[in-house]
């Protein structure tokens, strides 16, 4: 309806009289259920104040006391759980091989009362399993961002980076090492002592090994994060080696050797 144009009932109400004059609304013609009929039909049943419509996260207009052309809508909003936060910590070979409890201090940015922001610094007393290893995850649960609407606060997830170590490299849950050995041990063959996390190992030589020979110990690398009792391996690299100071005698022993085994190792390589 508008102002100037003739006013057309709804349908099923031309029965009805409708007087818009200056004495005030005047229904006449016999409204079968009263004005509430009439309201309901422009407007529907969602439109009573104090009797909300629809399920869960649907919109109902709120009146308040105000004309219900004039709306404003609520949502019904379920809590939202808070944000998961990821940072990176450094752990030691040895700390994750074993296993231990360490204390972990990370910063955060927080906003004070006032509205500022301010650095916090926050402890926490962190597990760190054995058989932990480049990229493992650790879940610290309600340690993230708190919730808006009452939800549970968010996860801290730690993700493990291992420092680098000066005698091991780990790959996967192998570890790899370098030793050096002395010409005479690579050719008469020997038994040396080899470096393991947990102390020292024997490892044969045997007669003729060549310089980047590669020799396992097996089980005795990184444990399994699932299943502590299965271990990598690890692999030891040999590294001929020779004197830094060689003295006459010596020389006069590597010129009969080289008289003696005049073989040439690079003619596989059409080298002379």
């Amino acid at each position: 309806f508008r102002g100037g144009e003739d006013f057309r009932p709804p349908q099923g109400w031309g029965g009805v009289d409708f007087n818009f004059g200056g004495g005030g609304g005047d229904f006449s013609g016999g409204v079968p259920s009263g004005f509430s009929d009439f309201f309901d039909t422009f407007f529907g049943r969602a439109g009573r104040a104090g009797q909300p419509q629809g399920g869960r996260g649907q919109a109902r207009p709120v009146y308040e006391g105000r004309s219900p052309f004039a709306q404003d809508y609520e949502f019904d909003r379920a809590p939202r759980e808070g944000k998961t936060h990821e940072v990176e910590i450094t752990v030691s070979l040895e700390d994750a091989y074993n296993g231990t409890t360490k204390a972990i201090s990370l910063e955060s940015e927080v906003r004070a009362p006032d509205g500022s922001r301010r650095k916090d610094t926050k402890t926490y007393q962190v597990k760190i399993p054995p058989g932990t290893t480049d990229g493992t995850k650790i879940r610290l649960a309600g340690q993230g961002s708190k919730s808006i609407g009452g939800g549970a606060s968010g996860d801290l997830l730690l993700k493990v980076q291992l420092a680098p170590h000066a005698r091991f490299t780990v790959d996967g849950h192998d570890l790899k090492a370098a030793v050096s050995i002395a010409p005479w041990e690579a050719a008469l063959g020997a038994k040396i002592e080899v470096p393991t996390v947990e102390g020292k190992a024997q490892l044969r030589i045997p007669p003729g090994t060549q310089s980047g020979q590669k020799f396992r110990l097996r089980e005795r690398g990184v444990p399994s994060l699932r299943n502590p009792q299965a271990r990598g391996d690890q692999f030891i690299e040999v590294q001929v080696t020779l004197p830094k100071v060689i003295s006459e005698e010596t020389k006069d022993l590597l010129k009969r050797y080289a008289q003696m085994n005049p073989e040439n190792p690079r003619v596989a390589m059409g080298l002379e």
